[in-house]
């Protein structure tokens, strides 16, 4: 649908479910799929009502049609040797959860840490989950700090 939109003249319409006001602007927070924790849900509409300018709509149908052949491609190529941390929500719904499970399977020196609850935005969960993603974020890079970038 991206592609054939994107050929038909309309690859700067909203995806389908998407429109130039951001998601979290216009969602409830009840069945939301960015965040579990309604403090942070209320602290970015707030940050939205203040700072419009800084909404994020949703993707064209050329952005996402893309985004799709970016990552179509990037699938068949093996994964870089560097070491990577990947944080999925348990509850993710934005994007495809088994695609991440097989890169990351995939991936020698990769490390897939799956958080529950969570959902897409994992570091917009509850502080003490944001909190212990960061200290392995940041443990991560302090073991990994002396390594060659390009080995």
């Amino acid at each position: 649908m991206a592609k054939t939109g994107t050929l038909m003249g309309l690859g700067t319409a909203y995806t389908p479910s998407t429109k130039a006001e951001s998601y979290c602007a216009t969602a409830d927070f009840k069945g939301n799929t960015l965040t579990n924790d309604r403090d942070m849900w209320e602290y970015m509409r707030l940050h939205m009502s203040k700072h419009p300018e800084l909404q994020l709509g949703g993707p064209s149908l050329r952005w996402f049609h893309r985004a799709l052949h970016e990552t179509w491609q990037l699938s068949h190529i093996p994964s870089p040797p560097q070491p990577c941390l990947c944080f999925l929500g348990s509850d993710e719904q934005v994007v495809d959860v088994q695609r991440i499970k097989d890169r990351m399977a995939a991936w020698t020196n990769g490390s897939l840490i799956i958080i529950t609850p969570g959902e897409h935005e994992v570091l917009m969960e509850a502080p003490q989950v944001h909190n212990a993603i960061l200290d392995q974020i940041s443990a991560h890079f302090d073991a990994h700090r002396n390594q060659n970038s390009t080995s």
